[in-house]
């Protein structure tokens, strides 16, 4: 390990020039094949990924905290031309380096962290732990939300999390869950980037009819293969996000898919799991819903306002609860005109907790200028949804946003999301999402 230590600091010291593989090896003294052969096997990446991780790492850093011109960057970078730096950051970031300027939270999470002693030793025991795929049934969890604030998860399920957990079983609530086992179940968000939180959920696995605390919420999860690894503990967690890319690159048939992570300890509290729901057919997988791209104009709406309570702060799945906590709004809702009915989520751009303030608006072809209106405009991805399962259409819906996340062309961008034209009828829901995105190359 050492002497990839001294290969690291050399490569760590001379970033900005670009060194060579022959370079690396002459200055280290040591054969260009045996230098290439022990990095590619302790890390998964040759010394030109390491390199161009590194840099361009570097350089989101720079674009988020500094008011630095993009071509002095790209040169302080390596790059030769502001052109060939922007093409690299696309297939780094996958947006234009404009896009993560003066958002220090967003280039924060693009960090490709420098290798070093502890882990270079964590990955070396996840590269000999084997993978497992199982196919597991469909499941219902009855889950109460936590939030991890730390940027790199670097403490996964730390001393937040743990106090999480300890007042929830403080409350009478967590009665019936006492004796049941538990996992965490990462949740994701739309404007993670502008966020140091993580949303995550304490979960336990409950049959069809068992009553699930108003305080709760619930996930359908359905029928689905799983990827699971065994880690000593949750400190590998970082390691773990550094190796899976790498490790899945093996494995052309295995895609990654939007259900939920979930993370575990063992009875024994000595070894700590990993599940991550997968694909593992050979397949293009189909778009979720049509979509077509729409230009709202800025419009002030009057909007009452409401908040979804605390415990089912759930990042993006917030349909369900929508529904089963403002029944009363959606019904009245339901009186007005199709072309008047809006709900939104609130936008996160400012404060990420204004995703879990929604706006019911039935008076949309009415503008006001007031400060608790619904202002909404800009472009939008319009997707059109129906069914007659809420928990179905939830999963349906985290599809279309984990699709979105991969979009070559669009990407989430903070405003109010807005569910508009809906319809209730014979148990059939019937809507449109409107959900706020921004062109990838920075347009």
């Amino acid at each position: 390990m050492d002497n990839l230590l001294t290969i690291i600091d050399l490569i760590e010291t001379h970033l900005s020039d670009n060194l060579s593989v022959d370079a690396i090896a002459q200055r280290s003294g040591y054969n260009r094949h045996y230098l290439h052969r022990q990095f590619k096997h302790a890390t998964g990446l040759s010394i030109g990924q390491y390199q161009r991780c590194r840099q361009l790492s570097l350089a989101a850093k720079q674009l988020g905290e500094s008011d630095q011109r993009i071509l002095d960057i790209a040169v302080e970078a390596g790059f030769e031309s502001q052109e060939a730096f922007a093409r690299a950051f696309k297939r780094f970031a996958s947006v234009a380096p404009k896009n993560v300027r003066q958002h220090p939270i967003w280039a924060a999470r693009l960090r490709f962290p420098r290798l070093d002693a502890t882990l270079l030793h964590q990955l070396a025991i996840l590269r000999d732990t084997p993978f497992s795929i199982e196919s597991v049934p469909a499941r219902r969890w009855a889950c109460y939300a936590l939030r991890q604030d730390n940027l790199h998860r670097s403490a996964h399920l730390g001393e937040d999390v743990q106090q999480g957990i300890a007042a929830f079983f403080q409350q009478p609530l967590a009665a019936p869950f006492r004796a049941l086992p538990s996992v965490i179940i990462e949740l994701r968000e739309h404007h993670q980037y502008a966020t140091s939180t993580f949303p995550l959920a304490l979960a336990f696995s409950v049959e069809p009819d068992t009553p699930i605390p108003p305080a709760m919420f619930e996930i359908h999860q359905p029928e689905r293969t799983e990827l699971r690894l065994t880690m000593p503990c949750a400190d590998f967690i970082p390691a773990l996000l550094y190796h899976l890319p790498v490790r899945l690159g093996t494995m052309p048939n295995i895609q990654l898919t939007a259900s939920p992570t979930l993370w575990f300890y063992s009875d024994d509290n000595l070894q700590f799991h990993a599940c991550f729901g997968i694909d593992d057919t050979p397949h293009t997988r189909d778009a979720p819903a049509l979509r077509e791209r729409l230009e709202l104009p800025l419009t002030t709406l009057p909007a009452t306002w409401q908040s979804l309570p605390l415990s089912k702060w759930a990042g993006t799945r917030r349909l369900a609860t929508l529904w089963q906590d403002f029944a009363a709004n959606l019904h009245t809702l339901q009186q007005q005109e199709l072309t008047s009915r809006w709900i939104a989520f609130g936008d996160p751009g400012d404060d990420p907790n204004q995703q879990y303030q929604v706006a019911f608006s039935a008076h949309a072809q009415e503008e006001i200028s007031t400060q608790n209106g619904l202002t909404v405009g800009g472009t939008y991805l319009r997707t059109t949804w129906q069914g007659n399962n809420i928990f179905a259409l939830e999963n349906a819906i985290e599809d279309f946003y984990w699709a979105l996340q991969q979009d070559p062309q669009y990407y989430y961008s903070p405003r109010p999301e807005v569910i508009r034209n809906l319809t209730i009828e014979d148990n059939q829901i019937a809507f449109e999402l409107l959900t706020p995105v921004k062109s990838r190359r920075g347009r």
